[in-house]
């Protein structure tokens, strides 16, 4: 039986993993906020700025979402692109958005993403090196990419089930009937928990082109559908 040391060697050496696979995604943050113009519409108020100022300043977008794109940022942050220093709630006025939060900044590295008419501006550098399709178009046009996603999620969910599956205490599955997986794919994460806890009837729910390979697991019903539409109750 593994150690806890071991144990945490283990677990330290799969997040080393991701963070090398994911790394790509530093470089798309960058080309999101080029994309968007932050630096420049920093750069024109010649400050540190909200999320809520400089959504109000976007012109190719009616609605952002404020919640990712604080995640874009703090990652950029966390890169020393931008600086980031928190903002004081004031107790006079709690519900202004513009009150609480964080500011957000250039730094000599993102001044370097300002377009400027000088040609002196690594930001279209940045857009060129991101351009091509989503990967479910990908696996939409060639079935092998298809099929490498489809093993991909499968690996994801299996290391991800089994960490939950072993590290939740038993008592937490008491009095669960039944649990819905939302975008279960081929019902293999969610078979995980009804093959320790039997008693739990596990539902795979996912899109039906995904749901028609899904092989039988014992304990689990493949329902199909869209959640936009309905969720089986669980």
């Amino acid at each position: 039986m593994e150690s806890i040391d071991e144990r945490r060697e283990l677990l330290l050496g799969q997040a080393e993993i991701w963070k090398q696979m994911y790394s790509f995604a530093n470089s798309v943050a960058l080309k999101c906020v080029v994309e968007l113009g932050i630096p420049n519409i920093q750069n024109s108020h010649n400050r540190s700025l909200s999320l809520p100022e400089i959504a109000s300043n976007f012109t190719n977008s009616s609605s952002p979402n404020i919640l990712y794109l604080s995640r874009v940022m703090d990652l950029l942050v966390h890169n020393k692109i931008f600086t980031s220093t928190t903002i004081p709630i004031n107790p006079e006025n709690e519900k202004d958005s513009f009150s609480s939060g964080k500011l957000y900044g250039l730094t000599p590295a993102s001044r370097w993403l300002i377009k400027d008419e000088n040609g002196l501006s690594l930001s279209p550098v940045v857009l060129l090196a991101h351009h091509g399709c989503e990967i479910y178009d990908l696996a939409r046009k060639q079935p092998e990419s298809k099929k490498l996603l489809h093993d991909g999620m499968v690996h994801i969910g299996n290391i991800v089930m089994d960490r939950i599956v072993n590290g939740i205490k038993e008592e937490a599955w008491e009095g669960l009937d039944s649990i819905v997986y939302v975008g279960g794919r081929t019902g293999h994460a969610i078979a995980k928990i009804v093959k320790k806890y039997p008693h739990i009837k596990g539902i795979n729910f996912d899109l039906s082109h995904v749901i028609e390979t899904a092989p039988e697991h014992a304990g689990v019903t493949h329902v199909a559908g869209s959640m936009f539409d309905a969720i089986p109750c669980g």
